[in-house]
């Protein structure tokens, strides 16, 4: 079973200078920033002590544009992604 940590106690694990305020983890863990996401236990969170920052609502990749350019007829991948698909690469 993994090691659990409390959200400030992994946020000085990883960030060790850099440390961030208590409500800035707890957005974090409740909106998805946190992997593997952390388990609420009571009123505190808590997370695997290899846990990693990530944004779940980052752009997609060139490669996945380019994967959904050839799934999608030529007019839905004209007003997504412009004129061409050449342009991705």
């Amino acid at each position: 079973m993994p090691e659990l940590l409390t959200l400030s106690e992994w946020d000085k694990l990883v960030y060790k200078n850099n440390s961030h305020s208590l409500n800035t983890l707890r957005r974090w863990a409740r909106d998805g920033y946190i992997y593997p996401a952390p388990q609420k236990h009571g009123r505190e969170y808590l997370v695997e002590k290899s846990a990693i920052y990530r944004n779940p609502h980052r752009t997609t990749s060139k490669l996945q544009r380019a994967i959904a350019c050839s799934t999608v007829s030529p007019q839905i991948r004209t007003s997504r992604y412009g004129s061409s698909p050449e342009k991705i690469f």
